[in-house]
């Protein structure tokens, strides 16, 4: 599902992507938190929100023409449940992407390939938008049918109002991007 506000015409489009599947507990994260911010509709104009439950290496096709994108998903990775590790990937740190993504991140996911691997991908390919804001969720419950956990869910509440302020600073004119 996708939600695109009106656009401004005054800034290069901005990507915010949900990717997870809704039936597997704590892996509904990133769906969780981009339905947030569409229903809250605090994003500047011209933002594309995108709920995305499919293969990862899809994701090329879903940021392609982004002037700058935000994924979140549910991870398996070397800290507590609800953990949230932000990454910053931009053309100058391309080179260290193994480097930026959580440690002991999980080569694949409930996926058939991991959004580490579509990253990777893109990387090789060099079709990673010119910005990438990652925000990976320590998953505590993958288990089909399970609720989302409370570690997780703290997690995505406050994970809602970070993406929202950096997308109103990216959409400033001469902004820094942090």
């Amino acid at each position: 599902m996708c939600y695109a506000l009106p656009d401004s015409g005054h800034h290069p489009r901005l990507t915010v992507v949900g990717v997870g599947n809704p039936y597997r507990g704590d892996d509904a994260a990133g769906l969780l938190v981009v339905r947030e911010l569409a229903a809250a509709g605090r994003c500047p104009l011209g933002t594309e929100i995108v709920e995305y439950p499919g293969e990862p290496t899809g994701l090329l096709s879903v940021w392609a023409d982004a002037g700058a994108a935000w994924l979140v998903d549910a991870a398996i990775f070397d800290a507590p449940p609800g953990t949230v590790h932000r990454a910053v990937i931009t053309e100058d740190t391309r080179e260290d992407l193994d480097k930026l993504l959580p440690p002991g991140l999980r080569a694949s996911s409930t996926h058939a390939l991991g959004v580490a691997d579509a990253l990777r991908l893109a990387s090789t390919l060099s079709q990673l938008p010119p910005r990438l804001v990652i925000y990976a969720i320590r998953a505590a419950d993958l288990t089909t049918g399970a609720a989302i956990s409370p570690p997780v869910a703290a997690a995505v509440r406050e994970v809602v109002p970070l993406i929202e302020s950096e997308l109103r600073e990216h959409a400033r004119p001469n902004s820094p991007r942090a």
